[in-house]
């Protein structure tokens, strides 16, 4: 997870990942890369000119809750 305390700063942290990414020819997977502002405020971040999806703190906790679960599950087997 990364922090940053301005638009243009996560922006500017999100192109130089992509740029090393493709470098090591590696693609973020922009349907999976989710944007969170814990303050509440939205952002516009763009991959590749493509926005970013905004997803509440909440939403985030309750993945890793169902990540978590599932690992359990299927450890538990």
């Amino acid at each position: 997870m990364t922090t940053s305390t301005s638009d243009a700063e996560l922006q500017e942290l999100v192109d130089r990942l992509d740029r090393v990414s493709r470098k090591h020819s590696l693609l973020i997977n922009i349907d999976k890369t989710k944007v969170m502002a814990s303050d509440g405020i939205t952002c516009c971040i763009l991959i590749r000119n493509e926005q970013l999806e905004h997803v509440p703190v909440l939403w985030v906790l309750d993945y890793r809750r169902l990540c978590i679960q599932q690992h359990n599950h299927l450890t538990a087997s």
